[in-house]
This record gives structure tokens, C-alpha cells and sequence, in this order.
């Protein structure tokens, strides 16, 4: 089973938690489609009339599925997902949001203005922002945000990954990694922070703020099997 073909351009997408639903946002058509996955017809009755800006840039799905967040240029739109329309006012950017991340819970969404090099914490119980024109270099690529929501990964173009205390507002650690990375992420158990640089992953311990593990991508250290044949070793 595949994704239908579509002949405007589609920039950004993402599953929603039950891996049922795909939504994607395409500059060309100004509109966010929704398929139900393994349905050729994209449901756009209920999207005929929502239109967005200019631009792209993300878009994620809150874990329960209730709430889609698509980010443009300057702006960030949350959906609700049973109309397909806005759940709250806008949510203003200074740039495009490379990279956002709901919390676990829900209750937060973090995002950036990445050519402006800030990060937003938003509550979405009411749309408030709580933490507001925070620099964090150049560039921010990617953001994370722990499952306890307590912590809050930044990684950008000029300064490395950082991590940063939600509650509070302050640097707690870093920077670590390669600046020009574009991948982070924590752990769901523990409080480790995997960081995607040249020739691998480095898994930082963010307590202790130790380097506890690499995970080496260079030297023919992949397997080479097709998806759909397991190599030795590794779980289908």
C-alpha cells in the first residue's frame, strides 16, 4: 500500500498517533489534505474552505490524535482534528518552524522560528506563549521536548544541542554535538539526549551531562538488507 499520487507538491506531513490518518500540507494548493491511509481519495470536504499562508514548514499531531499543529511562514495553525478546523487563534512566529514537538501530555508545543533563531514553549489550554523571543543562535533546526516535559532540547546551526529547564527557563547543560546536525531527540524512559551528528549518534546523559554511548553510521556499520529481509541480529 502506498500513498496516492498527487500532482501539486506536498511539503510536509505527518501520521497521526493510531497511523490511520496521514496529513500533509502542500504550498501550491495553500491547503492541508488528509488521507485516511490506504484511501486514494484525500478528505478534503471538510477542507475546502481552510486556507493557509504562504510557506511551509512542519506539521505533528498531538498524541492523542485530537489536534494537528501545521507550521508556515510566521505563523502556526492547531487544528482540531474532527472538523479540520482552527482550535485556537493563530499562534505568531518570527520565521518558518522547521521543527515542532508536542509534549506528552499534550499540554505544551514547542516550536521555533528557526531563521530567526528562536524556540516558543506554548500552553495549548489557551494558546498562551510562555516562553517568548528566546535566542538560541543563527539557526535553530530541531527542537525536543522530554515526556515528563521538564526538559527542552534546542539544537542550532551555530551553537550545538543545548538543553533547558521548561519550568524555569534556564540552561541547564551543553552545548554538545556537531553544530551543523539537524537531528535531536530524548529518550521516552530516561533523561538521555540523542544527538545526530558526522559519523553518528552521541547519546548524552543530560543529569550528569556525560557523553554514555555513539551510535556509528560510517564505515559500512548499517545493514545492507532490504527492509523487508532482517539481517542477523536485528528484530523485523
Amino acid at each position: 500500500m502506498g500513498l496516492p499520487y498527487w500532482h501539486p507538491e506536498l511539503n510536509v506531513g505527518a501520521f497521526d498517533p493510531s497511523g490511520e490518518r496521514f496529513a500533509v500540507y502542500s504550498m501550491e494548493l495553500d491547503r492541508v489534505l488528509v488521507w485516511k491511509v490506504g484511501d486514494p481519495v484525500a478528505d478534503v470536504g471538510a477542507l475546502t474552505d481552510l486556507r493557509t499562508r504562504e510557506g511551509h514548514g512542519s506539521a505533528v499531531f498531538s498524541p492523542d490524535g485530537t489536534r494537528a499543529a501545521i507550521g508556515e511562514a510566521g505563523v502556526v495553525q492547531v487544528f482540531d482534528t474532527s472538523t479540520w478546523r482552527p482550535a485556537m487563534p493563530p499562534l505568531p512566529h518570527q520565521s518558518t518552524p522547521f521543527d515542532m514537538e508536542f509534549s506528552a501530555d499534550g499540554r505544551y508545543l514547542l516550536s521555533t522560528s528557526s531563521f530567526a533563531g528562536l524556540a516558543h514553549l506554548w500552553d495549548m489550554q489557551n494558546g498562551e506563549e510562555l516562553w517568548t523571543h528566546r535566542p538560541f543562535g543563527r539557526q535553530i533546526n530541531t527542537v525536543s521536548i522530554h515526556a515528563d516535559a521538564s526538559l527542552i532540547a534546542v539544537a542550532s546551526s551555530d551553537e550545538g544541542a543545548s538543553v533547558w529547564d521548561r519550568a524555569t527557563g534556564k540552561k541547564t547543560g551543553g552545548p554538545v554535538g556537531t553544530p551543523s546536525f539537524w537531528g535531536i531527540a530524548f529518550s521516552p524512559v530516561e533523561h538521555v539526549l540523542a544527538v545526530c551528528g558526522g559519523g553518528g549518534v552521541e547519546l548524552w546523559d543530560v543529569d550528569a551531562w556525560s557523553k554514555v554511548g555513539f551510535l556509528p553510521t560510517d564505515g559500512g556499520s548499517l545493514p545492507t538488507a532490504p527492509l523487508s529481509q532482517p539481517t542477523a541480529g536485528i528484530s523485523p
